[in-house]
């Protein structure tokens, strides 16, 4: 139901369009508006003007002059476009949010149930797809046939290849999350997450999934957002009403999984697995001193007994593992975000950011073991010999002492992940009111080595452990191009 006002000045009410023409020339945050007869006087102005003056801003599509009937038309024109049965939107209009998990069979009818973009809209962006280094960068390796696809979905983009088209086929239906509600608010410092996982489709971590969002309006109190996760993603709301001074608001965040090559499962855990200590080694034997009895040359052994009682050497320290590599960071994948109306009720703009992953860091190597020390040798003893004469044997040296072992070396940090366009688009007057930041999936740290393990002491000692090497760290990846109505305003470079 459209929203009657009342004249400030003499209490008349009248509708949206004479509420539009105050605030297009006073401000949104203008509080004395009038009735247009008002309004007219005050502006020495004829009505019939003034109403020419609504027209025309009406038909430059210029938000102030939308009312709540417009926002509910083009809400319900939406949810008829994707897909959904009138009883279903029979429940939104009871007030309920309808979420649906559907599998869409083709890209081309993909295109038209997912993206809001017009023939101009998709012009333009079909101009500029390729522009960022690092996707242009990408066209002869397997992200460039979904990159290649993206552009059909959300621009206009060349027939598919006959390889393209194969390498696409095991996506294929296409997997899509549909969520509608007229209106939604997000409450204070909470973070409202609409991203589609494998389990809703009964499908594998890595699958590539979709994320269809429609609202009329989305309300965001203080400090409150929202976010999707490494889906393809379109946004609309016709109304953003944005409560507050947060500065986090809309965040297209990649996948909390690796698509790290080299393992035939997606990782959700990114930093490597620290590698595994040496094992010490063990002590050398000690030697016995054979058993003496007193007589009148003093202790004598009268056994069979004869040399030195030397100890055993201690064994060698065990090498330490190396830490394994850190995975590379999650994908933040293309996104459309398409923003009708905007209203800011605090003194921060509207933040869209969008993030490349983190590479996860290396592992630390494992320490070496400790060289076990040698063996104590025996006591010093005498013996009779058979001429009768005593012949003493010398004290029995210690067993030599073992080497430590080696530190392994710390595991190579992971790159920063992969992302793509986010396009958002919005009425030419608002576009000052939005704030877009893109931010560099940055490259893990290497892992640590390990220590060296300590030598084992012993009549010569053993020989300290080398450390093991600290690994590479990882390189970071550019994040995002963000482009407002096909103009790129940022893109964090690495």
């Amino acid at each position: 139901m459209a929203k009657n006002y009342l004249c400030t000045n003499c209490g008349k009410n009248f509708n949206n369009d004479i509420a539009g023409l105050n605030y297009k020339y006073f401000g949104r945050n203008y509080k004395q508006i009038q009735c247009l007869e008002c309004l007219a006087d005050y502006l020495n102005a004829e009505p019939a003007a003034l109403l020419n003056q609504v027209d025309y801003y009406k038909n430059m599509g210029c938000t102030l002059f939308i009312d709540s009937d417009d926002i509910e038309d083009n809400f319900y024109k939406i949810a008829e476009e994707c897909g959904y049965s009138q009883d279903n939107i029979a429940r939104m209009k009871n007030g309920e949010t309808v979420i649906e998990f559907r599998f869409i069979p083709t890209l081309e009818e993909l295109s038209r149930i997912v993206s809001r973009a017009d023939d101009k809209i998709r012009r333009a962006r079909a101009e500029v797809f390729f522009d960022a280094e690092n996707i242009r960068s990408r066209r002869r390796i397997g992200q460039g046939i979904h990159d290649r696809a993206e552009k059909i979905l959300f621009a206009y983009g060349e027939p598919l290849s006959e390889s393209d088209i194969a390498g696409l086929k095991k996506h294929q239906p296409h997997p899509v999350k549909f969520y509608s509600a007229l209106n939604v608010t997000v409450k204070k410092n909470q973070c409202l997450d609409f991203t589609a996982v494998g389990d809703d489709f009964d499908l594998s971590l890595g699958d590539d999934l979709i994320c269809c969002v429609n609202i009329g309006t989305l309300t965001l109190e203080e400090g409150a957002s929202i976010c999707v996760r490494g889906n393809l993603f379109s946004l609309t709301c016709q109304k953003i009403i944005k409560n507050g001074n947060g500065t986090s608001d809309i965040n297209i965040l990649p996948t909390s999984f690796s698509y790290s090559s080299g393992y035939t499962v997606f990782k959700e855990e990114f930093n490597g697995e620290d590698g595994k200590d040496g094992h010490d080694g063990n002590n050398g034997q000690n030697n016995y001193t054979p058993p003496l009895s007193y007589s009148i040359f003093g202790e004598l052994h009268f056994g069979d007994e004869r040399g030195e009682k030397n100890g055993s050497d201690g064994t060698n320290g065990q090498d330490g593992t190396n830490g394994k590599r850190g995975l590379c960071g999650g994908a933040a994948k293309i996104c459309e975000i398409n923003i009708n109306d905007l209203e800011i009720r605090g003194h921060k703009p509207l933040y869209i950011k969008g993030k490349a992953g983190d590479g996860g860091n290396g592992g630390n190597g494992g320490n070496g073991g400790c060289g076990g020390n040698g063996g104590i040798g025996g006591k010093s003893y005498n013996v009779f010999t058979d001429d009768g004469n005593i012949m003493k044997f010398p004290q029995g040296k210690n067993g030599n002492g073992g080497n430590g072992g080696n530190g392994g070396n710390g595991g190579n940090g992971g790159n920063g992940g992969i992302c793509s366009n986010i396009f958002v688009e919005i009425p030419a007057e608002l576009s000052e009111n939005i704030v877009c930041i893109s931010e560099v999936g940055k490259g893990g740290e290497g892992g640590i080595g390990g220590l060296g393990g300590s030598a084992g002491s012993g009549d010569h000692d053993g020989v300290i452990g080398h450390d093991g090497k600290k690994g590479i760290n990882g390189h970071s990846r550019s994040g995002p191009p963000i482009y407002v109505n096909s103009v790129l305003i940022t893109q964090a470079l690495s």
